[in-house]
């Protein structure tokens, strides 16, 4: 499933117990996030919460390189 700007969730079959509608959503909500970090990117909502998975999932969001800081990766 693709969202905005590059976001997307890869869900297998069978990882779900039931047809579950997923979205995904930029949101302009910011985090309040651990002293010593910094966002580098945008918010996004995966919908549903709370979903339980039987098999991993892959989340793919972008990041927005020059706000990393250096050394970090």
């Amino acid at each position: 499933m693709a969202g905005p700007n590059g976001a997307k969730v890869e869900i297998p079959a069978g990882a779900l117990a039931a047809d579950t509608a997923i979205a995904i959503t930029a949101s302009a909500t910011t985090l309040a996030l651990p002293a010593g970090t910094a966002a580098v990117g945008a918010v996004f909502s995966f919908t549903p919460h709370g979903q339980t998975f039987a098999q991993a999932v892959t989340i793919t969001v972008p990041v927005n390189a020059a706000q990393v800081p250096a050394g970090a990766a």
